[in-house]
């Protein structure tokens, strides 16, 4: 059987999903677990803890200095 990239892609996410709930998570047991490459899974926990930080520094007020300075 074929596996195709949206298989692989459900699979990374459920156990991207699996880690964040667990705290003390051994990530190489899951990975194995769920059948997806260790090394794919470490890029996209990068990529993911990435794109949560900088969406949290969208949206924010200037502040008045910051103002005067545009």
């Amino acid at each position: 059987m074929t596996v195709t990239y949206a298989i692989i892609e459900s699979c990374i996410q459920k156990t991207i999903d699996i880690i964040n709930m667990c705290e003390n998570s051994n990530q190489v047991e899951i990975a194995c677990k769920f059948h997806v490459s260790y090394d794919r899974l470490q890029f996209r926990l990068q990529d993911y803890q990435f794109k949560t930080a900088v969406q949290k520094l969208h949206n924010k007020a200037l502040k008045s200095d910051q103002k005067s300075a545009l």
